[in-house]
């Protein structure tokens, strides 16, 4: 993995999980759009931000498929920055048992075996309605993009 300029301050990390965005803000940090498979990605991107001399100064989180937030609370105990996530993902990431309500198709076993270490905890929540926040001094829009 790298990081690679895409235009201004906005690069890309390829992992298995897909793109990721990561939004430079400052000469060292920026923020980072979703975070990858935990097992697949997690060495490489932590090997990555260090390689390049970077780190995460916060995660957004824009849902809770494990592809996409299978690493948030990783970085957050490694880099202490917070998680922004919207209200109904915010709910869902925090325990195994609100993953089961979430995804009733699943057994509670392959939820167990997928999930378990993945949970994380939201520390600035997007309200339903809310079309702009300001996340680690950075105004981000929102798009609310369903289904």
């Amino acid at each position: 993995m790298e990081l690679k300029q895409v235009l201004g301050n906005t690069y890309v990390i390829d992992a298995a999980a897909g793109t990721l965005v990561f939004y430079k803000t400052g000469a060292h940090e920026g923020i980072l759009i979703d975070t990858g498979y935990a097992k697949e990605d997690r060495e490489e991107l932590i090997r990555t931000f260090e390689l390049s001399n970077m780190r995460p100064k916060g995660v957004i989180v824009s849902h809770t498929h494990y592809d996409h937030a299978g690493n948030a609370q990783a970085l957050k105990d490694r880099y202490g920055c917070p998680v922004l996530a919207s209200l109904a993902e915010a709910g869902t990431a925090m325990s195994v048992m609100s993953y089961r309500g979430a995804y009733p198709a699943m057994t509670p076993k392959e939820i167990d075996d997928m999930m378990a270490g993945q949970c994380y905890q939201v520390d600035q929540v997007i309200m339903p309605r809310e079309r702009v926040t300001l996340f680690c001094g950075v105004p981000f829009g929102i798009l609310p993009l369903y289904g």
